[in-house]
């Protein structure tokens, strides 16, 4: 028997998978959004003193 994917069937194995790791997501980008912080800044800066 072959079972089809569909993109609710996608969406509902996402939205679970998202309920049962939810907490580590949310350390993970807090983790990296302090990284980023303490890291080197934007790649880029706007303004003129670039050119």
């Amino acid at each position: 028997m072959q079972s089809s994917v569909t993109i609710r069937h996608c969406i509902d194995d996402g939205l679970v998978n998202l309920k049962e790791n939810f907490w580590a997501f949310i350390l993970i980008v807090i983790i990296l959004g302090i990284f980023d912080a303490v890291g080197n800044g934007p790649a880029y800066q706007q303004g003129s003193e670039n050119q």
